[in-house]
């Protein structure tokens, strides 16, 4: 791990010890890299990553203002979103499966390409899985794209039923269910079951806005719609919190979509679950030029640009979410290629700086297979 490049930015491990210095946090850890410029972009052009030249031009943007979502105004920026998936998306357009022929006739869990994850069907018993979910859908899709199978159709069509049984509609606003018990934090923190999630919301808008546009599934949009809605429905947690609810606005004001929903005031604040939502929203507005989407997907960039550096752990593999004590992240390589997509969904250069900045953190513990 590169020293210099702790030292410029470690400012942030020092200010997170000051609750009164929450506010200007991540402000003073953007001023300090640009203060910095002349050792951060040596260090980084030592490592040969491209935010050293990135920095150079990179100055602090504030708030242009907030916006309405919901009952709440939240933070935003006017981002200028790439909407080309193709450009944006490490996963972009899907790949027709290998060595794969459709047979809806077998059924749907011995039709699609990519089957369930072995514990949601023996353990949970819950044949079922958002994430699987819309990787099927995407390689359906370039499947369909191909050769035009109505077969390939009929397993889209399938999914799609089979996302409604593991969802519910509640007053305009659709929910992705998990109806079996897990706890949070090794089950430390209980959770009543079925539980919703925002990684749910965002997953199901990735695959509900391909199949729709890939094959026109019937009422793949309008579901994706009712998705969308439970997103723009934010509460306040310190005021109530409803059995199922998705997203939430914290006290300074900045939207969140939560991975794991709890019965109480603090949050997880979970990073994956956050930016997969974004990527749902982004993929959905890609598709539809949804104005509510790209208001959400603003926002929820903007969260992300303020709160950061708070998963930061330098030298080490970031924090999984925001609640005490850190728990290291599962999936560290995902957080650097997290940053990258907002990078090249806004081309704004603090991503690319978060993004590099993270892998010159954990590069040694993921070398060692951490």
């Amino acid at each position: 791990m590169n020293k210099k490049i702790l030292a410029v930015i470690s400012i942030s491990a020092v200010l997170a010890l000051s609750a009164g210095a929450v506010l200007v946090k991540v402000f003073h850890w953007s001023q300090a890299v640009t203060r910095n410029q002349a050792t951060l972009i040596k260090s980084l052009a030592e490592e040969g990553r491209a935010s050293g030249s990135l920095a150079t031009s990179f100055r602090w943007q504030p708030d242009i203002g907030t916006v309405k979502v919901g009952d709440f105004r939240v933070h935003t920026k006017n981002y200028d979103i790439n909407e080309d998936p193709g450009k944006v998306l490490a996963i972009g357009v899907g790949r027709s499966p290998k060595n794969w022929k459709p047979d809806i006739g077998r059924g749907l869990d011995a039709a699609i390409p990519l089957p369930w994850p072995e514990k949601y069907v023996e353990e949970y018993k819950q044949p079922f899985n958002f994430w699987s979910f819309f990787r099927n859908v995407q390689q359906l899709c370039a499947h369909f794209d191909e050769t035009g199978s109505e077969e390939t159709r009929a397993i889209l069509k399938a999914l799609y039923d089979r996302l409604l049984e593991y969802s519910e509609l509640r007053d305009g606003q659709r929910f992705g269910l998990y109806k079996f018990k897990q706890g949070y934090r090794s089950n430390s923190i209980p959770v009543e079951w079925p539980w919703t999630s925002a990684y749910a919301s965002g997953a199901a808008l990735i695959g509900l806005s391909n199949m729709w546009e890939c094959a026109k599934i019937d009422g793949a949009l309008d579901t994706a719609h009712e998705f969308l809605a439970a997103l723009s429905n934010p509460i306040d947690p310190r005021e109530g919190r409803p059995q199922f609810w998705v997203s939430f606005v914290d006290d300074r004001g900045y939207l969140w979509f939560e991975e794991k929903p709890l019965d109480r005031i603090e949050q997880p604040r979970i990073l994956n679950g956050h930016i997969r939502t974004l990527v749902g929203l982004y993929e959905y507005y890609a598709r539809t030029e949804s104005e509510e989407a790209l208001k959400l997907l603003r926002a929820g960039i903007r969260t992300i640009e303020e709160y950061a550096p708070y998963y930061r752990v330098p030298g080490k593999i970031n924090a999984y979410d925001m609640l005490q004590p850190y728990n290291d992240d599962y999936g560290p390589k995902r957080t650097i290629g997290q940053q990258d997509i907002l990078y090249r969904m806004t081309n704004e250069p603090v991503f690319a700086i978060y993004r590099d900045v993270f892998e010159l953190d954990m590069r040694d513990e993921i070398a060692a297979g951490k």
